[in-house]
């Protein structure tokens, strides 16, 4: 199967496995709360030193494509080779109004070489919705490609956005 060939909103679902410095973060679970949503992820450091401590800033988009929320969740430290479950309780946000979830920057990345975090930055998702950060599939990194989305559907483009950190600045462009 290539990249050309995949829906790319399963694309991070059959990623093959992660390069052995990776920081791997997987989308576990949105289950509704009391508050909102708790929000489940799985963490695995493989990167090459443990981190800290380390945060994410999440973008929350709905069903327009459109940006609900952002905000900054503290992942604490990832010790190396040790995967850690992390929960957020998201306050007034509702898990079944989440129709896709980005990793826009890692604002505190403390432990491995400056910029290690995004580089090494690798997310699945265990449910139907996306989560995205950086992709690798069958050794293609998906910022730096184009994947067909459906036949006659158009053309999912991972572009930098100019003016922005290199690294962090990736965003996914419907071309019809």
């Amino acid at each position: 199967m290539t990249a050309g060939s995949l829906c790319p909103a399963y694309a991070q679902d059959a990623a093959v496995a992660a390069p052995a410095n990776a920081l791997e973060v997987e989308l576990n679970a949105l289950t509704p709360s009391q508050k909102g949503c708790m929000m489940t992820f799985v963490a695995l450091n493989k990167l090459a030193a443990p981190v800290n401590k380390i945060s994410f800033e999440l973008a929350f988009f709905n069903d327009k494509n459109a940006v609900d929320k952002i905000t900054v969740l503290d992942f604490r430290d990832l010790p190396q080779s040790k995967k850690r479950v992390r929960q957020f309780d998201m306050p007034n946000v509702k898990c079944e109004a989440v129709t896709r979830i980005l990793i826009n920057d890692t604002p505190v990345c403390d432990g491995p070489v400056a910029g290690e975090c995004m580089k090494g930055l690798v997310t699945r998702s265990q449910i139907s919705v996306p989560f995205e950060g950086r992709a690798i599939r069958a050794g293609v990194d998906l910022r730096r490609a184009s994947v067909s989305n459906r036949p006659g559907q158009g053309t999912w483009q991972f572009q930098r956005n100019p003016g922005r950190d290199a690294i962090s600045s990736w965003s996914r462009m419907l071309t019809v």
